[in-house]
This record gives C-alpha cells, sequence and structure tokens, in this order.
C-alpha cells in the first residue's frame, strides 16, 4: 500500500468538488413543486342533482284559484233586503224576524221576516222530492210540498203578528170569517224565488203583503182597508186633486206624506197603529210604513212631510203613540181628509 500526500491545492480541489456533488440534489429538491391538496367534496344529497350552473332562477307564484260563484238561493233574496235582523243592507230600513229553516243545499239557514217598510211578510217553504219517479213528476211533487210547507210558516208567523195595542192576529182569527178569509189570501201567496236542486228537491220564498184586498189587513174586514190608495209620495201628485174611495175630491195638500217621529220611546210596528191624545178619540192609521231612518222614510212619504214628535207610545204592544193635541188634530185631519202616505220612525 502506499500513501497519498495532498498538498494544500489539491485539498482546495476536492472541497470544490463535493460541494459540486452535492449542489443538483438540493436544487432539485428545493424546486420540486408542492402537491396541492385535494379539495373537500360536497357532501352528497339524495335524490337531486346539482344544478349545472350558478344562474339564479325567480319562481313566478301561481295566481290563486278562483271558485265559480254559486247560483244565487232564496237567502241571498232575502239579505239584500235585510242583513242583520232589524236594519237590511240598505239603511233605515226596518224588519223583524220571526223564525229560520235550514236550507236543503249546504250550510246557512233562510230567516223569515215582517219586512214592516215593504209592508209584506217573506218566508221560506222546502219540499224534499220523493225517491222514485221521472225527475219532472218528483221536481212537481217537491214543488206542492214546499208550497204546503211555506202555508204553514205564514199561517204561524201570522198569529203573532201584532194588529193593533191588544190584539194580535191570533186573536182575530177566533172569528171563523176572518179566519177564512186569511186561509184564502195565504193561499195566493207570491212567489218569489224556486230553486229545484239535483235530486228534484224544491225551496222557493213567499212573499204576503200587509195591506190591500189580497193582504192581511184585507182579510180583516176593516172599513176602506180593502180599498184604501195611497198616494204616490211625488211633489208632482200634490197639485192635483185626488178621489178617495167614496169618489169626493179631496183638497190639495202642501204635504207629501206624514212623518210620525217615534225614536227613543220603546215603541213597536203593529198592523194598525193608532194617533191619540190624552183626551179625545183615537184615529187608527191604516197603512202605515215603519222605518229606521228618514232617508229611507222619505221615498215613500216625499220631501215635504208634515213632521210631528210623538210623546210616548202606550198600549200592551206599544204601537199608539200620544201626540201634542195640536199635532195629533193636524195628523188626523190629513188622514181623513188628504189620503196622505205615513212612516213612522223607530
Amino acid at each position: 500500500m502506499f500513501g497519498l500526500r495532498l498538498n494544500s491545492t489539491s485539498s482546495a480541489a476536492l472541497v470544490a468538488l463535493s460541494l459540486l456533488a452535492v449542489q443538483p440534489a438540493d436544487a432539485a429538491k428545493a424546486t420540486k413543486p408542492t402537491p396541492k391538496k385535494p379539495a373537500a367534496k360536497a357532501p352528497a344529497v339524495t335524490g337531486t342533482k346539482a344544478p349545472a350552473t350558478t344562474k339564479s332562477v325567480v319562481t313566478q307564484p301561481k295566481p290563486p284559484s278562483v271558485s265559480p260563484s254559486p247560483a244565487p238561493t232564496p237567502s241571498a233574496v232575502s239579505r239584500s233586503v235585510n242583513d242583520d235582523g232589524s236594519k237590511s243592507a240598505e239603511a233605515g230600513i226596518l224588519s223583524e224576524e220571526v223564525g229560520s229553516t235550514p236550507f236543503l243545499k249546504g250550510s246557512g239557514t233562510y230567516t223569515h221576516k215582517i219586512l214592516w217598510s215593504q209592508r209584506a211578510i217573506r218566508v221560506l217553504g222546502i219540499g224534499v222530492a220523493p225517491d222514485r219517479g221521472h225527475v219532472h213528476v218528483r221536481r212537481t211533487q217537491a214543488r206542492i210540498f214546499a208550497l204546503e210547507d211555506g202555508f204553514r210558516t205564514l199561517r204561524g208567523v201570522l198569529g203573532r203578528l201584532p194588529v193593533r195595542s191588544e190584539a194580535t192576529v191570533a186573536d182575530m182569527q177566533l172569528d171563523q170569517e176572518i179566519r177564512d178569509r186569511l186561509n184564502g189570501i195565504i193561499q195566493q201567496s207570491r212567489v218569489l224565488h224556486l230553486e229545484y236542486l239535483p235530486d228534484g228537491s224544491a225551496q222557493l220564498e213567499l212573499q204576503l203583503p200587509l195591506y190591500g184586498s189580497d193582504g192581511v189587513a184585507g182579510a180583516m174586514g176593516t172599513p176602506d182597508v180593502a180599498t184604501a190608495d195611497i198616494r204616490p209620495a211625488s211633489a208632482e201628485v200634490t197639485t192635483e186633486a185626488s178621489q178617495s174611495a167614496s169618489g169626493s175630491v179631496l183638497p190639495e195638500s202642501p204635504w207629501t206624506g206624514i212623518l210620525v217621529d217615534a225614536r227613543a220611546l220603546g215603541a213597536k210596528p203593529a198592523l194598525w197603529p193608532r194617533v191619540r191624545t190624552t183626551a179625545g178619540e183615537p184615529t187608527t192609521i191604516k197603512v202605515p210604513s215603519w222605518f229606521n231612518g228618514r232617508e229611507a222614510a222619505e221615498r215613500v212619504i216625499g220631501d215635504r212631510p208634515l213632521a210631528v214628535k210623538a210623546r210616548r207610545a202606550v198600549g200592551d204592544h206599544p204601537c199608539d203613540l200620544l201626540l201634542d193635541l195640536k199635532d195629533a188634530e193636524r195628523v188626523r185631519q190629513a188622514l181623513e181628509n188628504q189620503g196622505l202616505p205615513v212612516a213612522i220612525l223607530l
């Protein structure tokens, strides 16, 4: 074996070579790209696909569905006249509830009423069709049943109808002749509305007038009620001569009607109210109209009525109105000599 002697120059060369041998490896290590971490996966959603794009979509709301309006029923006819039992949909109109009947179709009930402002009674009659037979035969029988039901309801309403301060129609029906006449006018009631149901059943609205020869007052037989003619409430008529039932010419009047204010007195409507004083004979108002407001009353009595204020309502059924002596005389003369329409405010 032999040994090598290295001088200072050789040692420097060896150190340089060793540095060159190490440098490429370190450089490669330094320039090597750092691997990127994989992106986190979104949680999978079962049953739906992710949208291809992120473009927002605005969904327009669907318009609400509108059901067709149902066919008119007797309840609609009645509610147009009266909506809350004391006043109808038209302000000032007075009516009185006297019972109710469930409708055959749908929910709700029909309210029977005495229409004091319109001087009439309205009720509903219902008739169930038989189970068998041709549809036309079943409808005919159902209509007959509905008429009979309406007539029966009218008799019940008439029994409670106040005639005067001391009597009702039920009291007057003790007279057989009056009872027969009342049954006759009930059979002549007017059919306002008739509706057939899919099964052939029927429901109809009947109207019976309170006054006139075909009304309740005419059946009572009170003198002059059956033939009483009420002058129209218009200014033109007041300048013309009119005739009474006896044919005599009535004097011209500056008034278009008579207005008796009985508000806040506890008065109640009746078929034949009377105006009276503390002394003297009362005067019967043969064909009155009852209202809750003056504006509605002026449609009957005109815009220039003879207006008086009642002091008190008297009687078992408080329909008689106590007036001052002067007012009572003016009303009596207007009723007897001029045939003016009368409205009473409650």
